[in-house]
């Protein structure tokens, strides 16, 4: 039996592509050889999250390990955090002693580096693959052991792994118009106006809902809008929406998506608005125009980096938060939609831009390298 270990932060940056990568695995492992899902064992340690479920889910045993984040800048929190990193690297041995993996993937953040750190002194072997432009810490340490190293962006970037749901509508939205019109009748809008898909992460983003709530009037005008708040906003701005009384059929309000309705929301869009993570591939693959928001605290900048690196493709537009004024955004908004040609060039520039074989090269990766030490 090959066993795999897997690790990661608890964000859905993280566990996402994970679960791209399982599934990917199995497909791979299982099915060329004749095998079954009992030859191969995959564990997640990791920080409690509420993905984790999702995990588990896909049959995959899941494994607390305490979160230590490590800051680059003084903060008297780091003593805490680096008594807490030991005790996570204690944990993960006690974990590893019991169960030897073949081969560790990690996608990085907070939770990753003490599972790491015992892998290293017990002579796992790890990949790792980073998601921004800019590596973060965690991966930047690991990267000095890791049998290999995936980056997604720059001249050999591989992008992110993206869930099997997502690319299977991904290449139908490329070749059937009529995709567009039958995911937008799921989400109940039933006119050809433009649709904008509003988006905020995984946990929405209040700066950008706050915005999106006080320009609404002028949008509706022009467009139809499905707006993704989070989860924690979602009662505060369905009662601040209440108040304008509008139909479903121009403004629709969701906490959060499961991946067959992102699937549809990125099929049913004309022109997304978003942060600047590792969303921007999802948005490729669908090779939507994109006006991006870069989250001005996302460490070293990454998100600004990230927005810039596929701005200069010509498929997005960036507005830094300073900038995010109701003239400007809307502007913005008519020159994209009212002008077909450059609506297509940037359309065309995303299509260009989209990686949709990464689940797949990263696994075969961590199978070749899993099968090397059985």
């Amino acid at each position: 039996m090959q066993r795999i270990l897997l690790t990661g932060g608890g964000t859905g940056g993280h566990i996402y592509p994970l679960l791209a990568i399982t599934k990917k695995i199995y497909d791979l492992a299982c099915l060329p050889v004749g095998m079954g899902f009992k030859n191969y064992e995959l564990r997640y340690y990791g920080p409690q999250s509420p993905y984790n479920d999702l995990l588990r889910q896909e049959g995959i045993e899941v494994y607390w390990v305490m979160g230590a984040k490590l800051r680059r800048y003084f903060s008297w929190l780091n003593l805490v955090d680096i008594f807490k990193l030991g005790l996570a690297v204690l944990q993960s041995l006690w974990y590893l002693t019991g169960w030897r993996p073949d081969a560790a993937f990690s996608k990085g953040g907070p939770g990753a580096l003490p599972v790491l750190l015992a892998c290293r002194l017990y002579g796992v072997p790890i990949i790792i693959h980073e998601s921004d432009a800019v590596m973060g810490l965690t991966n930047k340490i690991s990267s000095r052991w890791a049998a290999k190293v995936f980056q997604a962006w720059g001249p050999e970037g591989v992008g992110i792994p993206l869930r099997e749901e997502l690319l299977e509508l991904a290449k139908k939205n490329a070749a059937e118009r009529q995709i567009r019109f039958f995911a937008r009748s799921e989400f109940g809008f039933d006119s050809a106006k433009p649709l904008i898909l509003v988006l905020g992460g995984s946990q929405g983003s209040q700066r950008i809902n706050d915005f999106i709530f006080q320009n609404l009037p002028g949008l509706l005008e022009k467009c139809h809008v499905l707006h993704q708040v989070g989860k924690t906003n979602f009662t505060e701005y369905k009662n601040k929406i209440a108040l304008y009384n509008l139909p479903p059929t121009t403004y629709h309000l969701v906490s959060s998506f499961n991946v067959k309705e992102m699937a549809a929301a990125y099929a049913a869009a004309d022109l997304i608005i978003s942060r600047a993570g590792s969303v921007i591939f999802e948005i490729a693959a669908f090779g939507k125009p994109s006006i991006l928001i870069p989250l001005p605290e996302a460490a070293n900048n990454h998100q600004l980096i990230n927005a810039q690196t596929y701005a200069a493709t010509g498929a997005a537009i960036i507005i830094e938060e300073p900038n995010l004024l109701k003239v400007t955004f809307n502007r913005l908004i008519e020159g994209v939609l009212d002008d077909r040609e450059r609506y297509q060039k940037m359309a065309s520039a995303a299509r260009t831009f989209a990686k949709l074989t990464t689940a797949e090269t990263i696994a075969n990766s961590l199978l070749t390298l899993a099968r090397g030490k059985c």
